[in-house]
């Protein structure tokens, strides 16, 4: 079975002992409206190397199968495909209050100030 035309989808990796494993998600609508989701290996040529969570547009692609054990795995081969978007490098939110954790003094350490009308600008 051959796919023809564009169909954009994210491809998802996941490495395992040094192979990258290649899936897209797969979505179909109930009919009580909900929907639910799932996923299938997909496979390129062997000099490609996709990113994890990398939004591709699929020109050209079968479907195809391998067999182990008398069990079928299917598979989509994916022969010519536009990356759209590669993923945004994953960033580690820091706290930029985290280093005054020593200076802050509590509330029994502060000093009674007191503020008169001559020392506000207005």
């Amino acid at each position: 079975m051959d796919f023809k035309g564009n169909f954009i989808v994210m491809v998802f990796v996941k490495e395992i002992e040094g192979r990258k494993l290649y899936s897209i998600r797969l979505s179909k609508k109930n009919k009580n409206g909900s929907y639910e989701n799932g996923y299938m290996s997909v496979k390129f040529q062997r000099d490609v190397v996709i990113n994890n969570k990398t939004r591709i547009k699929v020109k050209e692609a079968w479907l195809s199968f391998n067999t182990n054990e008398n069990k079928t795995f299917p598979f989509i081969f994916i022969n010519d495909f536009e990356v759209l978007a590669e993923p945004k490098p994953e960033t580690k939110e820091t706290n930029p209050y985290k280093d005054f954790g020593n200076s802050i003094k509590t509330e029994a350490n502060f000093e009674q100030i007191e503020i008169t009308d001559d020392d506000l600008p207005f």
